[in-house]
């Protein structure tokens, strides 16, 4: 089998760093926070996640301050 290159080795790298941080954020943000930082991750605008999920934009701007909070740790 072909050795991979560095570039390739770097990817596959960092594929699994992401999925780590993504399985971490599932077991430390509650059900709200986790769809939150979905859906900002995907570049949603607080006004436009506010709707998705039926809460104000006040609401999701704090849980994303918590987010922040939650996965500094």
């Amino acid at each position: 089998m072909a050795e991979l290159s560095p570039m390739m080795r770097q990817y596959l790298e960092i594929k699994e760093q992401n999925k780590e941080f993504i399985r971490t954020a599932k077991q430390t943000l509650s059900r709200f926070e986790f769809l939150v930082f979905s859906l900002y991750t995907m570049q949603y605008s607080y006004r436009e996640i506010a709707k998705l999920t039926g809460k104000n934009e006040k609401s999701v701007n704090n849980a994303i301050q918590r987010i922040h909070t939650k996965l500094r740790k």
